[in-house]
């Protein structure tokens, strides 16, 4: 006599973990650099290669820690159809996004005596905060009121953060 059954080989789960998104500075941008990544559930000598994103986006361009999106990851190779591919997460990559250096330059011309106030001027800075000025005498700390009286002065800018910078004083 002999018996017969039926057997049943079933995909099995594969995943990829241990991915991971480069934190960064602050640039204006939800995009982040995605790396990394393992699979779990391979059987050892399977033909299966993934294609991961490089880029993904995060949930706010802000500083802080957010959630990363990433568009699907897509398997190729012999051994495929004997998996059921499970995509991440969204939230299981994370991005810390710091905060940028504020950077403020400011120029200011001489000028010949006329009870004018001197009439310094924004030549670049990274931040969205206003810039407040105060007025040396050059050389010192002495702070000066009336900055338009002749003489010299230095003449020091002040943007203060924004949130995604660093507070920032002139050079």
């Amino acid at each position: 006599t002999y018996g017969e059954i039926t057997v049943n080989i079933s995909k099995k789960d594969l995943k990829i973990i241990e991915l991971t998104s480069k934190d960064r500075i602050y640039n204006g941008s939800t995009e982040v650099e995605i790396e990394g990544g393992t699979f779990e559930g391979l059987v050892t000598g399977d033909d299966v290669t993934p294609t991961i994103p490089q880029t993904g986006e995060a949930e706010y361009k802000d500083v802080g820690n957010w959630k990363v999106g990433i568009n699907n990851i897509e398997l190729t190779g012999e051994d495929v159809k004997n998996y059921n591919f499970i995509q991440p997460e969204y939230g299981e990559i994370m991005v810390t996004i710091s905060k940028e250096t504020g950077q403020l330059e400011i120029g200011c011309d001489s000028k010949k005596y006329d009870r004018e106030l001197i009439e310094p001027y924004v030549i670049e800075k990274n931040t969205t905060s206003d810039v407040t000025y105060k007025y040396y005498k050059a050389g010192t700390d002495e702070e000066v009121e009336r900055p338009y009286d002749i003489g010299e002065y230095d003449v020091v800018g002040y943007a203060e953060t924004d949130g995604n910078y660093t507070e920032v004083e002139s050079n």
